[in-house]
């Protein structure tokens, strides 16, 4: 999201705080994740290809970071930086 100085600022939460945070989510997405249901192993992948989209427009705008919140959750992170081409 763009910031009063023109650059950006993402937040990245893991699967866990889905419920807290659904309502931000755009309706296809909240669709996804309850048809996922119990698959945690499905939603975690879901949630990794998401949170990799989301870090992409930043990145390409310039931005000269990403602050993640892993909530010791590290291997979802390390993996979203992977698909970023940044682990």
């Amino acid at each position: 999201m763009p910031t009063e100085s023109g650059g950006f600022s993402a937040i990245i939460l893991p699967k866990e705080e889905q419920e807290k945070t659904k309502p931000n989510l755009k309706p296809q997405n909240c669709a996804r994740l309850d048809a996922l249901g119990a698959d945690d192993e499905a939603a975690m992948k879901f949630g990794i290809e998401y949170a990799t989209r989301q870090c992409e427009e930043p990145l390409r705008a310039g931005a000269p970071g990403l602050h993640f919140y892993t909530l010791n959750n590290a291997p979802a992170t390390v993996q979203v930086l992977k698909n970023l081409g940044l682990a």
